[in-house]
């Protein structure tokens, strides 16, 4: 029987599995994200047990075997040194971890955000880790087929720079009346966002600009609706534990 082939991989989780193994959660560049048992991972071995190998942040090769959705490891090898990140940077990264934990589909390859996801991982050890997040969001809300356009409603007509917004993660923008529009009843414009500001933020984003303080507010406030609209309403422990860190 031919061994199963090396891929290109990173940990995103793991949690203990019976007597001695694990449950690992891995993203890989040909399957993407998937599941496999790692008996025995904390057995010591010549080199080191796998339990050592199987950690986040660090790039791997792996192999592993079975039909089922829980896969078997069968190989693990280290492709390169450790990402070295270090204090806010890996709460930052354990972060990302979890979305695509809790959000990717089993077995549905995206090259593109697994290449990104190495590249993040090494720009966060350089600093600027909250627009670097504001980007992988975007990206994986891309690839999720969540991504929010910003300059149409969710009618499909053109947002206009007078008027303000109500987001809605299910539906995307609603045109709301303010006051001093007599039209119609007013509206109070709490947690609304001007027609301007989002077009301001959709021309950023598209010729691929850092978008003003107020536009990375306003983008960070979209995403996480929609995430949160994703997961629920169910809280994520990376975020418990950031704010625990910058309490500390």
């Amino acid at each position: 029987m031919a061994e199963p082939t090396l891929q290109p991989a990173w940990v995103l989780h793991r949690q203990a599995y019976g007597d001695s193994g694990f449950l690992v959660e891995l993203l890989t560049a040909e399957t993407g994200r998937l599941t496999v048992v790692a008996r025995g991972a904390r057995r010591k071995a010549r080199g080191g047990s796998v339990m050592g190998l199987l950690q986040p942040f660090l790039p791997l090769l792996v192999a592993w075997s079975g039909r089922g959705e829980l896969k078997s490891l069968k190989r693990v090898e280290v492709a390169a040194a450790a990402v070295p990140l270090q204090g806010r940077a890996t709460f930052s990264a354990l972060y990302i971890n979890e979305l695509l934990t809790r959000l990717l589909p089993r077995f549905d390859p995206m090259p593109e955000l697994f290449a990104l996801y190495g590249q993040v991982l090494q720009q966060l050890v350089q600093g600027e880790e909250a627009w670097l997040l504001r980007q992988f969001e975007l990206r994986l809300l891309t690839e999720l087929g969540y991504a929010q356009a910003l300059s149409v409603d969710f009618q499909g007509d053109a947002i206009e720079a007078a008027s303000h917004y109500r987001y809605l993660p299910s539906e995307g923008f609603s045109r709301q009346i303010v006051a001093g529009d007599s039209r119609e009843r007013n509206e109070s414009p709490e947690s609304l966002v001007s027609g301007s500001l989002l077009l301001e933020l959709d021309q950023a984003l598209e010729s691929e600009r850092v978008p003003s303080p107020a536009g990375r507010k306003l983008l960070k406030t979209i995403n996480r609706m929609a995430f949160d609209h994703l997961l629920g309403g169910r809280p994520l422990k990376s975020r418990e534990l950031m704010r625990a860190f910058l309490r500390g």
